[in-house]
């Protein structure tokens, strides 16, 4: 009796074991799903995360070069654009700065202080060095000696950087070169440090990123019709009016399709079908008996042609078609003409063949916009009359010091020490030289006509809220 009770409890007791060892594998098989899926989650996300930022960093450093690139053509001094970017990576490999940053760097030196070759790259390190130094940003330090640059070296004073006042203005900008130059060591020293190798070797990934980012953006532009998208988004209209007529055009022509069919074809191939029902069977009792005639004729004509051939007569046999000799009694089907397009129809179409026409001439960009060199010329030239004929009225600008009620005219040739001076052919010259960089820049971003036509637009503004 006890061991009948120990055996009924070790079965309970092992069913109750095995059920719960079946829980914990489910369980485990859960949770290694689960993990599983997290896994796949967060490996797609870092995928997804690394090629945006693969296409970020590319985009930088489009962007860069496209600055400097615009900048140096303005000078005429595009070629030297691929040694300036093998100067930029040289930077990168010395200090804490990456190409791109540099290339930005130099893109201002070239638009503020039209420097370019040998000049340009001094200043870039002149710069450089003027940031450590003097404890301001590297756009700043390129912005004073762009001034430099250009003969004003006031800000360098600000600094307590004196000049002997007996060199001339070449003299003077060669010194600010040297002394930025000698503080360009600073720059350097930071690439020792531990964050200055933390920063080179980030810099170092980001070119790498910059690469990967280049092939993807590649294929995305190739894959994305960006020129067809922006303009589907800019004249929106004209595609919902094509969707608009597409979609009547289609429901009004089956409607028409299916009128036509039950009111002309279905009445004419019955028409058909009265006059030659029978001759339909007269033709199938022909075709089998056609058919038959001539297989027994081929059958008896192979067995022909092999006596003959045993019997040494040669081989003669000709194979007959099965159809030969068949004549059809039928009528021809009747041809129904085409459907005539409805008045209506004809509309829709003709208006959609207006709206593709005038999409495809703005694709291919030939709807032109006014001549942008004689918008500007024509604007530069109002100026100048304009400030020609108020300094004759006032007498040469009027009251010197009350720079606030001056006219717009006076407000714009007057200098930063607040009186008004008759500089209008030198401020002229230095608005052509605005417009022209204003002018490249929108012809680059929006080629052909139609950057001729942003940037005419761009360059009557910027002169009209000058005048």
């Amino acid at each position: 009796m006890t061991n009948e009770i120990l055996l009924k409890a070790d079965d309970r007791a092992s069913r109750k074991i095995r059920g719960v060892g079946d829980s914990v594998g489910g369980l485990t098989r859960s949770l290694k799903a689960a993990l599983g899926a997290a896994a796949a989650y967060f490996s797609l996300r870092a995928v997804r995360n690394f090629a945006a930022g693969s296409i970020a960093a590319y985009n930088q450093q489009e962007a860069a070069v496209t600055q400097l690139t615009t900048s140096l053509e303005n000078l005429n001094a595009a070629a030297d654009m691929p040694r300036m970017q093998d100067f930029a990576s040289d930077i990168q490999a010395v200090t804490t700065e990456g190409d791109e940053a540099t290339l930005s760097l130099m893109a201002l030196g070239a638009s503020l202080g039209h420097m370019s070759g040998d000049t340009l790259q001094a200043a870039t390190v002149a710069a450089l060095g003027f940031s450590r130094s003097l404890g301001v940003d590297t756009r700043t330090a390129m912005t004073m000696v762009a001034k430099a640059a250009q003969g004003n070296m006031t800000t360098f004073s600000r600094y307590g950087i004196q000049l002997d006042q007996n060199m001339s203005q070449q003299e003077q900008f060669q010194a600010i070169l040297r002394q930025g130059a000698d503080a360009f060591n600073l720059v350097t020293a930071e690439a020792d440090t531990h964050q200055g190798r933390m920063m080179q070797l980030s810099n170092a990934w980001g070119d790498y990123k910059e690469q990967i980012g280049e092939s993807i953006a590649n294929m995305i532009d190739a894959i994305i019709p960006f020129e067809r998208l922006k303009d589907v988004i800019t004249n929106w209209k004209d595609y919902v009016d094509l969707a608009f007529f597409g979609a009547g055009l289609t429901i009004l022509g089956w409607v028409e399709d299916v009128k036509y069919w039950f009111s002309t074809t279905i009445p004419a191939y019955l028409s058909w079908l009265g006059r030659n029902w029978y001759r339909i069977f007269v033709d199938i009792g022909r075709g089998v008996a056609t058919v038959v005639t001539n297989m027994w004729n081929n059958i008896r004509n192979f067995f022909s042609a092999v006596w003959s051939w045993l019997s040494g007569d040669g081989w003669d046999f000709e194979w007959t078609s099965l159809t030969e000799g068949f004549k059809s009694s039928l009528e021809e089907l009747p041809r129904i003409a085409e459907r005539a397009m409805t008045d209506t129809e004809r509309y829709m179409s003709d208006s959609m063949d207006d709206i593709r026409q005038t999409i495809a001439e703005r694709m291919a960009g030939e709807v032109a916009g006014p001549d942008i060199a004689a918008s500007v010329a024509d604007s530069i030239a109002n100026a100048q009359m304009s400030t020609a004929t108020e300094s004759a009225a006032g007498g040469g600008g009027g009251a010197a010091g009350n720079v606030g009620n001056l006219p717009n005219e006076s407000r714009f040739l007057t200098m930063r020490t607040g009186s008004p001076v008759n500089q209008t052919a030198q401020n002229t010259a230095r608005t052509v030289t605005l417009l022209s960089q204003v002018v490249a820049l929108l012809r680059q971003q929006l080629p052909g006509p139609a950057g001729g036509v942003a940037a005419s637009a761009a360059g009557a503004m910027i002169v009209s809220n000058m005048i």
